[in-house]
């Protein structure tokens, strides 16, 4: 099997992070793991529980598309594979990839499955599964060669916000987009902070921003403005 570079940006997720880490220690097939996290610029003593195994960058802002681009480049895997350091993807997740790759399947994602969970959050958790015009988010992950990942030239730094998307709707006429069979759990605290509805109403309109090639500081400028955060 191939190598997996796991590359986790993270700006002030020290307790997520922790959960995260260890979770992934206990993952399948640890001898293919390669972890990176990449800080953007922490306040909250992050550096203290990241393990001497695990490689730690820094990049000057926090960004998400500069930092994936940061873990990617120092990665040693045949295979990138991009998370979040609120989600926990199956304890398989290695094995999983390699055998998607090997059946042709060159990028992809796993189910979404936002936790603790609702009636309403089931329901976006199942659409997960299918490709809808929400399929690409950072929350179900993101795995691809390296080499593809050079190729079509890794995350755009101008995107401070939807840059997962962005990378994706460029792969996807030339590689596909897989949904791997598994569940990915996520984070659903911005559900509880705000409301079902009013997480949607920014992410429905997030999208038609993006789609009309609004500048990504706007989207975000109106992507914040409709959010609580505690």
């Amino acid at each position: 099997m191939r190598k997996v570079s796991v590359v986790i940006p993270v700006y002030n997720d020290k307790a997520p992070l922790q959960k995260l880490l260890e979770h992934l220690g206990n993952a399948l097939d640890r001898q293919l793991m390669e972890l990176v996290v990449v800080d953007g610029g922490s306040t909250d003593g992050v550096d203290a529980i990241i393990p001497a195994p695990v490689k730690l960058l820094r990049t000057d802002r926090a960004c998400r598309a500069v930092q994936l681009n940061a873990g990617a480049e120092v990665g040693t895997g045949e295979i990138l594979y991009f998370l979040h350091a609120d989600c926990l993807p199956p304890l398989t997740f290695v094995k999983d990839i390699n055998r998607a790759m090997d059946a042709g399947y060159m990028v992809g994602c796993f189910r979404l499955k936002l936790m603790p969970g609702n009636l309403l959050l089931n329901i976006n958790s199942f659409l997960s599964r299918f490709r809808t015009m929400f399929s690409g988010g950072g929350d179900q992950s993101l795995y691809l060669p390296k080499s593809v990942f050079e190729e079509i030239g890794g995350y755009n730094e101008t995107f401070c916000v939807m840059e997962d998307f962005e990378l994706v709707h460029r792969l996807m006429p030339l590689y596909g987009y897989h949904i791997l069979p598994k569940d990915i759990q996520a984070s659903a605290r911005k559900y509880s902070e705000n409301s079902y509805f009013r997480v949607n109403k920014a992410n429905y309109l997030a999208f038609q921003l993006y789609k009309k090639k609004v500048p990504p500081q706007v989207i975000r400028e109106q992507y914040n403005s409709l959010l609580r955060r505690n």
